[in-house]
């Protein structure tokens, strides 16, 4: 969701929230996601890292994995 913003500019911590690769670059990077990670100056500070790091992460959905959490949730449901 946030492909648009994070591609032209720095990300910010809201763009970190909805990235996946931005998120596991931090993690990465990091070691862990805290609130001390996700914020301007320490995205600033490795950005050029995180990007490295970004931009080798892919994502690929398993829908067999939304059928099950559907059919789990199934049962819940009105």
């Amino acid at each position: 969701m946030s492909r648009g913003y994070a591609a032209v500019r720095m990300p910010t911590p809201v763009t970190i929230n909805f990235s996946i690769p931005w998120t596991v670059a931090v993690t990465l990077v990091a070691g862990r996601l805290s609130p001390v990670e996700v914020n301007e100056e320490w995205l600033a500070t490795h950005h050029r890292e995180l990007a490295d790091v970004a931009d080798r992460v892919s994502l690929r959905h398993d829908w067999s994995l939304t059928l099950r959490t559907a059919e789990a949730m199934a049962p819940l449901l009105p």
